[in-house]
């Protein structure tokens, strides 16, 4: 279960993180300052999206084919780790689902796929650490350390804590794992990256969302896992649900497609397209003509929708466009003839399970 309802108002501290101590990274979501305290001052963190990596209308980070670097972090994380010889990793996750391999890079303080001080990754249902130390090697996979099963498509709260000897995790609040396998210190830690959602040098992608990320050069307790665990787990559970939407459309007509010339130097770009609504698979949907905002651009690069042809039919998940305030300040390209009787829509990921792509 995701946290016990009858604990969860005792659980939940005032603010997350409880405890601000031995915080080094902090990532809570796209919309927050994310600040730490350094020598006393606040610093925050930039990220710089990479592939189709972006943001979901709450602000966490959608991680298919993408994955986000925190380039300023890094040697901090370093310098603070190899100091206490301490770590916990936090993180509310969610996988798009089960069939992830590598294991897939959720967390990865890393250069490739041989190198990293440490990874948190998904193979198959379950989560696993790798942690670099001496006793390890430079892979961290000496052992590499099973943690938990992990449900899809479901949001779980992961704490896991290492401190020499001494290692535990913990899902939702509640321990799922406590060892003595990994033995050592930090000192043959090296300077690597900080990502999430992929390797380095690629090739390890992970599919699902991520948010709520506190990385600390301390080993949290039992108490502060659980505290953790029930703010950052009833924050999402008051969100205002959002119906879903599937259609089975056909492209009726395509606006301009935006060039990465005429963005510079912005890197992402959205286009609108007009449908008519052939089938409503899922939710409420009455109109019979829509248009849809899609991504054209992401990190520079195309997306699929540009060699979308007119007369295609496709599935879709939509969301209001509205309802996504992330994309508010990214350039769209709308160059169909006005039409203020039509609604717009914007183009969420279909579920792992859904056929993508052209319906016949």
């Amino acid at each position: 279960p995701n946290v016990m309802a009858a604990t969860q108002a005792t659980l939940a501290p005032a603010t997350w993180p409880s405890r601000q101590e031995g915080l080094v990274f902090l990532w809570e979501n796209g919309a927050k300052a994310n600040t730490v305290l350094v020598d006393g001052a606040p610093v925050s963190d930039p990220l710089t999206a990479r592939g189709a990596a972006r943001l979901d209308r709450h602000y966490a980070m959608i991680l298919k084919d993408g994955a986000y670097i925190a380039p300023t972090a890094a040697e901090r994380l370093l310098a603070a780790c190899q100091k206490t010889n301490q770590l916990s990793i936090e993180a509310v996750l969610r996988p798009d689902h089960s069939d992830q391999h590598g294991p897939a890079r959720i967390i990865s303080f890393s250069t490739d796929a041989s190198s990293r001080n440490f990874t948190v990754g998904q193979e198959n249902d379950q989560l696993f650490l790798r942690l670099r130390t001496p006793a390890t090697g430079p892979n961290g996979a000496n052992p590499e350390v099973g943690l938990c099963m992990i449900p899809p498509r479901q949001a779980s709260h992961l704490l896991v804590t290492y401190q020499p000897g001494r290692l535990v995790c913990y899902l939702n609040g509640q321990k799922t794992r406590e060892i003595n396998a990994i033995q050592g210190d930090f000192r043959n830690w090296s300077s690597q990256q900080l990502l999430f959602g992929d390797e380095a040098s690629g090739e390890r992608d992970w599919a699902g969302t991520l948010e709520g990320i506190a990385i600390y050069n301390r080993a949290l307790d039992a108490t502060e896992a659980a505290a953790n665990a029930g703010m950052a787990l009833a924050r999402i559970q008051v969100r205002p649900p959002e119906p879903r939407l599937v259609v089975e459309a056909r492209l009726k007509a395509r606006s301009e497609i935006p060039t990465l010339e005429a963005i510079r130097p912005y890197r992402q770009a959205l286009v609108v397209y007009e449908y008519t609504v052939e089938k409503v698979v899922e939710g409420p949907l009455e109109d019979t003509v829509i248009r849809v905002a899609h991504w054209a651009l992401l990190d520079g690069q195309k997306q699929p929708a540009v060699d979308w042809k007119t007369g295609a039919r496709r599935r879709l998940a939509l969301e209001r466009f509205e309802r996504n305030p992330q994309i508010e300040t990214v350039f769209i390209s709308d160059t169909l003839e006005l039409d203020i009787d039509l609604n717009l829509f914007y183009e969420v990921p279909l579920e792992a399970d859904e056929k993508p792509g052209d319906v016949k």
